[in-house]
């Protein structure tokens, strides 16, 4: 039997056939690339939402950002390359008191107290530019009214995205309390120097005055006592008159240094009594008409009425002090002459002498403690009888002035209020 052939013939497939496949393998891609169309829209849909729930953040955060730049109690000065103002904040603008549009776009250097503090500035940016880091600088800040105050400027730099320079950052705090403080400090520390200094030089003056007196009075007394012996009773009275000048020297030295201690302590109060000025006076000369030598004289003249209502200690410092200048710088033969006059409202005392004179360019400092001029140092003295007459006066609102010519004398005028 022959043999059959075991492979089926293949039946051709029509061309109907192959275009239906290929339609249908085509409508199973559409729907495939509808349904990822679909997904990649949804997709976009919540990328969308993020991203406005993003900008929606970035607005939020960028107006709290605003807010917290306009409103915070620092002064926030922003500035481009060259140093010009680009924004500033609420107390930017208060600090400098002008508005933004007069500000904006000029130069911060033009707020800065003098070239000095100007250069400074531009050599501080600078160097915040090269270094790229926060530093501070004090400076001078004149605002819009002219008024000054001292600023510490603090500034950085601002980088952008790329980390390029974006602009300056100026933080600016008002330090002018700090630096009144610091002043006062230093204006402290110098009145402590020239304390110590001026207790160096009274130790020093004290020690010499203290040294002239004593050794006067006890020359004096060991003569007294070889003239008693004698029985020379002229010599006796003589060296008696010079004890007596010597004590009432020291005392005086004594009442000067008390008087600038408690001036300088500010325990010196003023009281107010009723006076006879005229008697007052009397007596002060009679006690310093003394210790003078015979041909010596003190004369004194009122003027007025006498009866006045002031403070009788100061009176006795300030004319105290004029009589023993005037004696003490007299020339050889001592002639003094003091008046008083009661006007209406004040009283007005003089005291006059025919001495040395005080030099024509030194006469500025007569009133400065423990100074002396250049011919009175051969003469006993402390240099502070000057400076307390004027500082006693102060507490009564007196006034001294004088008139001076070297080698022809002195005459110094003494007005006080006695009402």
């Amino acid at each position: 039997m022959p043999k059959k052939n075991m492979l089926q013939p293949k039946v051709p497939i029509s061309k109907d056939e192959n275009t239906l496949s290929e339609n249908i393998a085509s409508f199973d891609t559409v729907d495939a690339l509808k349904h990822e169309l679909s997904v990649h829209e949804i997709e976009l849909e919540m990328q969308n939402e993020e991203l406005l729930t993003m900008q929606s953040k970035l607005n939020a955060f960028l107006v709290e950002y605003a807010d917290l730049f306009d409103l915070s109690p620092i002064c926030y000065i922003i500035l481009d390359k060259n140093g010009i103002v680009r924004k500033l904040n609420n107390e930017g603008c208060l600090q400098l008191k002008v508005t933004r549009n007069e500000i904006v776009g000029k130069p911060f250097s033009m707020f800065l107290n003098g070239e000095l503090h100007q250069d400074n500035f531009y050599r501080f940016r600078l160097s915040v530019m090269e270094t790229q880091s926060l530093q501070c600088i004090e400076s001078e800040i004149k605002r819009k009214d002219g008024s000054i105050f001292y600023g510490m400027i603090k500034s950085a730099i601002v980088k952008d995205e790329k980390k390029l320079f974006k602009h300056f950052l100026l933080i600016i705090n008002d330090i002018s309390a700090i630096k009144n403080h610091e002043m006062q400090v230093e204006l402290a520390l110098d009145k402590a120097n020239q304390l110590n200094a001026l207790k160096s030089r009274f130790i020093t003056i004290a020690s010499h005055e203290f040294r002239t007196p004593l050794t006067s009075i006890l020359s004096s007394v060991w003569l007294v006592n070889q003239y008693v012996m004698s029985g020379n009773v002229d010599s006796v009275h003589n060296h008696l008159n010079k004890i007596k000048g010597s004590v009432k020297d020291l005392t005086l030295i004594l009442e000067d240094f008390l008087s600038h201690e408690k001036l300088e302590s500010n325990l010196v109060e003023s009281v107010r009594e009723n006076i006879d000025l005229q008697n007052f006076c009397k007596c002060l000369v009679d006690d310093f008409s003394i210790s003078l030598k015979p041909n010596d004289f003190i004369n004194y003249s009122h003027l007025g009425e006498s009866k006045i209502i002031s403070d009788k200690n100061v009176l006795y410092h300030v004319l105290s002090n004029l009589l023993s200048n005037a004696v003490k710088y007299s020339a050889l033969r001592v002639e003094v002459t003091v008046s008083s006059e009661l006007k209406e409202n004040s009283a007005i005392i003089t005291v006059s002498d025919n001495g040395i004179g005080i030099p024509a360019d030194e006469q500025e400092f007569i009133f400065n403690r423990f100074f002396r001029a250049h011919n009175a140092l051969t003469k006993q003295g402390t240099g502070l009888g000057l400076n307390i007459v004027k500082e006693y006066l102060k507490l009564i609102n007196g006034t001294i002035i004088f008139k001076s010519e070297e080698g022809k004398g002195t005459c110094f005028c003494v007005e006080i209020p006695v009402k």
